[in-house]
């Protein structure tokens, strides 16, 4: 086959400088991302406040029970007798975060759900371009969307440092949101395309690694930088070292070559040979490898054509393509639940993944030595898995991090708030095994599906992840005010039940992966039972009929 054969290609080519530089370059744009990404945490956090009562007015502030039965003032309206009147300007308290959006643009009280829709609008961009960005790489190349999209991404994010209102910024980070899922994307499959088989593994680990330790540098830079404004553009600004490495950074060659630019791929290739200091690769070799690639892929386009329909019914046909490829995943039973399983365990474990990285206001714990914490318990998060799955399989060791992390969550409510040291210690245990249960699950999901719908169903999967990055925020900043325990109590019981609908779908360890949705449901535990009680009825009628003939019959 052509993919084996390009496989052997990059065997030869080896891994060097050439393929190691693309690798720095799509490393480097995921630790980018990851301070937007988290851009709440320190540009729009919860500030306390203290309404400022006109002079002219003389009225006093209200007290008011909140949830955890602790008596507050109302910093939202003042009253005196009769008379109730909403603030209008408030004093910060800056001494933890220093100037923010929070204080600039006055985002309390009424406008407090501003701050969550800050963190919202990044992720529903992102939501909404996770199915465009697969087609935008395969239309028009790996390099050429990471290229445009990181370029756009650099320029969105700097000329917001300087936006004077709240809703253009929340236009520009919904922009940025949609240039999010693209680009890494594009980057993510430019990486593994030019990516000898032996080091895919180690390679996609190292992809992983980026987002630890970016949010790690993240808590850093805002400890020392408290001003929003300059924080963000002390984050945006190192981008600019990216684009040397985009310049030099070649297309992936097999996108060429499935596109017919064979003389282009050729010439790549034989550029990753020299850069890796390998002898040239055989000019017919290369020729051959394109031919062969090239006629499969003309041969299977030629199949998909028809002259004589109009623009029309060819946009109509993929049209009721795109809805039979959404209502495949529900074919049938197995499939089903698989389908079920798969989508509530991203959605649930993406809501708690965000959720923890984000509430360290509700724990009272210091925030930025939080989101360090918060990254350097997922480095060995990333790590640990390959080792893990390979000695003790999928289903369990995610079963076991998601159980722990709900009984981490679960019993942050019955220990008291002034004991930050415990609670950090408790939530940065369950976030480490959370963050290896999520990491795992991304292998053990892709392996759920038969390969005839497996891109459909682990994609949806990624996609409804995005919708974890949109409700985490409302949690943790709608929640937290009333009932400081109550997101850790939400994102516990989110944990207990991924862990235990992933009880519905079997181990995929040393297992074959079905091919077909036929080959999926008959190797079902379900179908197995009844093919072996079709069997002893037969046997049963035919006691002295050839066994091993009605088996073979039967499993034909």
């Amino acid at each position: 086959m052509a993919v084996e054969a390009f496989d052997d290609l990059l065997k030869v080519i080896g891994t060097g400088k050439w393929n190691i530089l693309t690798f720095v370059a799509v490393a480097y744009w995921f630790q980018v991302i990851v301070y937007h990404a988290l851009a709440v945490a320190f540009l729009a956090p919860a500030v306390k406040h203290t309404c400022v009562i006109p002079p002219e007015d003389q009225l006093t502030l209200t007290s008011q029970v909140s949830g955890d039965n602790a008596t507050e003032t109302d910093q939202c309206y003042y009253t005196s007798g009769n008379i109730s009147r909403q603030c209008k300007e408030w004093h910060y308290d800056n001494t933890i975060f220093g100037h923010t959006m929070t204080s600039e643009f006055d985002l309390v009280c009424s406008r407090a759900y501003l701050r969550s829709i800050y963190q919202s609008i990044y992720m529903f961009g992102s939501l909404i371009a996770a199915p465009i960005g697969g087609i935008l790489a395969d239309k028009y190349g790996r390099k050429f969307l990471f290229t445009i999209g990181s370029t756009t991404y650099f320029v969105l994010s700097l000329i917001a440092c300087w936006i004077p209102t709240m809703p253009t910024i929340l236009a520009f980070r919904f922009l940025m949101g949609l240039m999010h899922t693209p680009t890494m994307n594009a980057a993510f499959i430019l990486g593994m395309e030019i990516c000898a088989p032996a080091a895919r593994s180690t390679v996609g680990v190292l992809f992983a690694l980026p987002w630890a330790f970016g949010t790690v540098i993240w808590g850093g830079l805002a400890y020392f930088i408290r001003d929003w404004r300059w924080l963000q553009f002390a984050v945006s600004l190192p981008t600019v070292i990216l684009f040397p490495a985009l310049w030099y950074i070649d297309e992936s060659p097999r996108w060429l070559v499935v596109r017919g630019q064979d003389a282009r791929a050729i010439e790549i290739l034989q550029k990753a040979a020299r850069w890796n200091g390998i002898s040239p690769i055989p000019e017919e070799d290369m020729k051959e490898l394109t031919r062969v690639t090239q006629s499969k892929v003309t041969s299977v386009t030629e199949e998909g054509q028809s002259g004589d329909k109009t623009r029309l019914q060819m946009v109509w046909e993929k049209v009721k393509n795109c809805a039979r490829q959404l209502f495949i995943l529900f074919k049938t039973r197995r499939l089903r639940r698989t389908t079920l399983v798969v989508w509530m365990t991203f959605m649930f474990s993406s809501t708690v993944f965000f959720g923890l990285t984000l509430n360290a206001t509700n724990f009272s714990v210091d925030p930025y030595f939080y989101m360090i914490f918060n990254g350097l318990v997922e480095i060995p998060a990333y790590i640990f898995p390959a080792p893990i799955t390979a000695r003790f399989g999928r289903k369990f060791p995610i079963i076991i991090g998601f159980s722990i992390t709900s009984v981490c969550l679960l019993a942050l409510p019955f220990i008291d708030k002034d004991e930050s040291t415990l609670v950090v210690t408790i939530i940065m245990v369950g976030r480490l095994l959370l963050s290896s249960a999520f990491q795992l699950f991304f292998l053990y999901s892709a392996e759920q599906f038969p390969t005839e719908v497996r891109l459909q169903g682990f994609g949806s999967g990624i996609f409804l992840s995005r919708l974890g990055g949109i409700f985490a925020p409302f949690i943790t900043e709608l929640l937290g005010p009333l009932y400081s325990w109550s997101p850790s109590v939400v994102f516990g019981v989110f944990s207990l039940i991924t862990s235990s609908i992933l009880l519905l779908v079997p181990e995929t360890l040393n297992k074959p992966m079905p091919e077909t949705i036929a080959e999926f449901e008959n190797d079902s535990p379900t179908a197995t039972n009844n093919k072996k009680h079709d069997l002893e009825m037969e046997k049963s009628r035919h006691p002295d009929g050839d066994t091993q003939e009605m088996e073979q019959k039967e499993y034909i």
